[in-house]
């Protein structure tokens, strides 16, 4: 039976990297070309005389640039399929003097740790290799390829006088999808070139909901700006192709895809118009 052509993972992907591409060159230009403020009144300036330590620093209103990375370890359906795995990613977003803080978050998901090789079992020949076209065995190298597209409400509470700092929590959800990638089989496996390929690849997406708990720090100067913590993801996904070679047949069960990672990233907060005592001193 043909397999009918499904690219769109693949285009996303593709897609998803260009994306972040441009969000690199637009902080970057941000940061070149931004001009400094006119200088402080006599007000901020008599205020900045109490000692740093005693002194309060409020919450301040920024658009927000967040990368990140994530060491993650899957349970349930994705344990079975996949070992440990990385999420390479970036987020922009608002953070606002309440201390809400609201995002749109993508990220590039891989690791070569595979634990399913049945789909090739009906490929295989006596002694467990697959034969390429020129009559030698040999066993294809598989690893996990993917991407997560997804929106987040997040706050912040305060430990001490900064307040853009303590506590971090969010709540969110999107879109998430993985499959299984064979490396450099293209030019010697025809058994696995072009839409064979798709039959053997496990392509499989859907949606999920995802905490994270962690700390945010801000420092005082505004030149060290980072968060670590905790996230847990539960998906509920499907096999996204039309058919499946070794089933003979399409898999219509619903997946656990979930997951908990260790997460760190790097903020670069860009602050509006409004500045106070705490830009003087530092700048």
């Amino acid at each position: 039976m043909p397999l009918d052509k499904n690219n769109v993972g693949l285009t996303l992907e593709m897609k998803y990297l260009k994306i972040i591409v441009c969000i690199l060159c637009s902080v970057t230009a941000t940061a070149v070309f931004a001009q400094p403020g006119p200088p402080p009144s006599d007000t901020v300036r008599s205020r900045v005389q109490q000692p740093l330590r005693q002194r309060e620093f409020k919450a301040q209103r920024a658009v927000v640039f967040r990368f990140n990375y994530s060491y993650c370890f899957p349970q349930a359906d994705l344990g079975k399929r996949f070992g440990v795995f990385s999420n390479l990613g970036g987020s922009v977003g608002m953070k606002f003097e309440s201390g809400w803080d609201l995002r749109a978050e993508g990220g590039f998901i891989f690791g070569r740790n595979v634990l399913e090789y049945s789909m090739l079992d009906s490929l295989r020949n006596s002694d467990g290799y697959l034969v390429d076209k020129d009559g030698y065995n040999f066993n294809p190298q598989l690893s996990m390829r993917g991407f997560n597209v997804s929106a987040h409400l997040g706050r912040l509470f305060p430990l001490d006088k900064n307040r853009n700092s303590g506590l971090f929590v969010s709540l969110g959800g999107g879109f998430l999808q993985h499959r299984m990638h064979f490396q450099s089989v293209s030019n010697f496996a025809p058994q696995l070139q072009g839409d064979y390929m798709k039959g053997y690849d496990r392509l499989t997406n859907g949606y999920y909901v995802q905490e994270f708990i962690g700390y945010q720090y801000m420092s005082i100067k505004k030149m060290v700006n980072f968060y670590v913590g905790l996230e847990f993801t539960q998906g509920r996904t499907q096999f996204a192709r039309n058919w499946n070679y070794d089933l003979m047949g399409p898999d219509t069960k619903t997946r656990s895809d979930n997951y908990w990672a260790v997460r760190i990233g790097w903020i670069l907060p860009i602050y509006g118009a409004n500045r106070d005592e705490d830009e003087f001193i530092f700048r």
